[in-house]
């Protein structure tokens, strides 16, 4: 089992969701367990918890083996986390005093036996009754009895009498004891083929499970999928037990144990699951040794010569176990063909063709290296390329600089490819929109052309940098919400979205929400929102502000007029930003909108009969015309210019 090391331990403790971690442990902090039940119960599965891991900062390769496997399994049997908070309580092994036995007796409910005292024969019924929809010890807080008083012993028997008789154990469960089988899953356990023996708190199988589980705990299978191969019903099993297999069958050889398993004992039953269960391990072993020859596929042309000759021999000492049909055929499955196959079993000069290709190898790396520390400045594999014939007055591929660059860990610093924006460039391709606003701000009716961006504030007289993302009305100007945040992160956009009025999904002009191509709008959660409520998303053309000339306006003018920049939280910008709002949409007038203020322009929009709005949707059609007239002479303009 992998533990922690030192630098591992140190990284870790740094993070704020771990609470504690030494060599052998790794503890979560609660809220933070809470926090991630609560996304693995909207996804259960082991992808969630790693995700949420990653996005936290700890990388899966550095957890401890099965470390993700625990948690998921936890999740699903335990549920919630508590944080120690359980209400189970730590009963009493001690005798009683004289003073508890009195208390006891007065209750009515206990009467004297031997030298002791038992549960009177009617509250017991009452207890079982009430067993499991409520506790044991539920039941007698209720009756006000301290169960601490009546001990550990004396609620077990009552505990165990129940299960027997209604076939449950969740209380025995959450009470933190062992497993404990009812009579009826005894009965049905000690069918299963596999098992040798099982009793109330015992259960054990035949060695022949884990060598054969071997080879597919060796190639990937989760434990789970394990026992559903040998029909093994993981409620069977507590965690330890579970663990306990998993000891085992890592510790196991592959293949079949010596010992029998067929007994003229069986019952018809028994035999047929045991064939049923031998089908699906044949199903199984097809499925290992398909991808097994398929990986040998994908690697067999990337490895030296030694390491392919021992695959061919490999093959020819386990013909008779791998052979499907001819040898011919079997090797072409492992991408070999018959040829390769003999000449690389005939060849016993492989080992010294590989030594003499790495002393080659080797001496290439090092003229390489005495490349690129000339002169002390980096260089990347095209300078090295250009200058070896002069230093070195040798020649080399740059493919092959590369790869040897590669192979000793020589990076170059200069011009180093920038990852994020290589990411960026690919979301570009898939993630991009169309302009479909095409800068006809005011060709809508209210409400359905809205703008949006993001924008940077410098606040506390420049010390503190915050984020304000807002929306507005292209044809009225309104301003719907300004969000402020600390990051400029998916989130922001997001909620200044969920802020806007819903569309009407059903209405014939569909609305549109135009925004610039920055990274938050490329987005699979900011996209995906916006088709769930029904907007048509628009974008301008890369690097042309133009494309969102209003929403870049506002902010101008919102720079100019409100006062962030004193001000010394982000609670307060928001504060302020409300009575902004306000003034904003309500008092100040906009020159290019009829010195209407956004809230006036929008009544009086709405308040033209369709008759006098189509007039006035010409009149602004003929100036967006206009406007896209001189917009082209300009650009046949600035095009003669370039050059000169």
């Amino acid at each position: 089992m992998k533990g922690y090391t030192k630098e591992e331990i140190e990284q870790l403790s740094k993070n704020p969701i771990v609470r504690s971690v030494d060599e052998k442990r790794l503890t979560l902090t609660y809220e933070f367990r809470v926090e991630l039940f609560k996304e693995w119960e909207k996804n259960p599965g082991m992808e969630t918890i790693r995700k949420m891991l990653t996005e936290h900062g700890i990388n899966e390769k550095s957890l401890r083996d099965h470390y993700i496997h625990d948690i998921h399994f936890k999740f699903k049997r335990v549920g919630m986390p508590t944080g120690g908070r359980n209400e189970t309580v730590r009963r009493k092994n001690t005798k009683n005093t004289a003073e508890e036995i009195e208390t006891l007796l007065k209750s009515g409910k206990f009467k004297k036996s031997g030298g002791g005292i038992i549960f009177t024969e009617e509250y017991k019924e009452e207890l079982i009754e009430k067993y499991p929809e409520q506790s044991i010890e539920e039941s007698l807080r209720q009756s006000g009895i301290d169960p601490q008083i009546v001990g550990y012993q004396r609620i077990y028997l009552v505990m165990r009498q129940a299960i027997d008789e209604k076939g449950d154990q969740s209380e025995a469960k959450s009470a933190g004891e062992k497993h404990v089988y009812t009579k009826k899953e005894i009965k049905e356990i000690g069918l299963h083929p596999y098992v040798t023996s099982v009793s109330l708190k015992k259960l054990q199988f035949h060695n022949r499970l884990f060598s054969e589980a071997a080879i597919f705990l060796q190639n990937g299978y989760m434990l789970e999928e394990i026992l559903s191969l040998y029909e093994i019903p993981i409620e069977w099993l507590t965690r330890s037990q579970q663990m306990n297999i998993r000891y085992r069958i890592e510790k196991a050889e592959t293949g079949n144990s010596e010992d029998e398993m067929m007994s003229s004992d069986w019952t018809p039953e028994q035999r047929e699951k045991y064939i049923r269960i031998q089908r699906n391990r044949v199903k199984a072993l097809e499925h290992v040794t398909s991808r097994g020859f398929e990986v040998i596929r994908e690697k067999f042309q990337f490895l030296n010569c030694v390491q392919k000759k021992r695959i061919c021999e490999i093959f020819r000492d386990n013909m008779t176990v791998l052979r499907i049909g001819s040898i011919r055929e079997t090797v072409k499955l492992a991408g070999i063909s018959k040829s390769v196959y003999y000449k690389f079993l005939n060849d016993d000069t492989v080992e010294e063709r590989l030594a003499v290709r790495n002393a080659k190898e080797k001496a290439d790396m090092e003229t390489i290296r005495k490349v690129a520390d000339y002169g002390g400045y980096p260089k990347g594999s095209r300078a090295i390329y250009m200058q070896m014939p002069i230093l070195e007055n040798k020649r080399m591929s740059r493919r092959k600089i590369m790869r040897l660059m590669d192979k000793m860990g020589i990076k170059c610093t200069v011009r180093k490819a920038n990852m994020n924006r290589r990411a960026a460039a690919k979301r570009l391709v898939s993630h991009v929109k169309p302009n479909i606003l095409k800068r006809t701000f005011k060709l809508h009716r209210p409400g359905k052309a809205i703008l949006t961006d993001v924008t940077y504030m410098k606040y506390c007289h420049g010390k503190k940098l915050a984020y304000g993302s807002a929306t507005i009305d292209a044809v009225t100007g309104r301003l719907y919400e300004v969000k402020v945040s600390k990051y400029n992160d998916v989130d922001l956009v997001v909620n200044t979205i969920l802020a806007l009025p819903k569309p009407d999904k059903d209405a014939v002009e569909k609305t549109l929400l135009h925004s610039d191509q920055g990274i938050q709008y490329l987005s699979d959660e900011y996209q995906e929102l916006l088709a769930e409520l029904g907007f048509i998303q628009s974008m301008s053309k890369r690097g042309n502000c133009w494309d969102n000339a209003p929403q870049e306006s506002f902010f101008g003018h919102f720079k100019d007029e409100f006062d962030y920049k004193s001000l010394t939280t982000i609670e307060e910008i928001v504060q302020e930003l409300e009575r902004y709002k306000y003034y904003y949409n309500e008092v100040r007038g906009q020159w290019n909108r009829g010195k209407m203020t956004p809230m006036q322009r929008e009544a009086w929009i709405n308040s033209l009969s369709d008759a006098d709005f189509e007039k006035w949707q010409e009149q602004e059609l003929k100036r967006y015309n206009e406007m896209k007239q001189k917009a082209r002479e300009k650009a046949i303009e600035r095009n003669k210019t370039l050059g000169v």
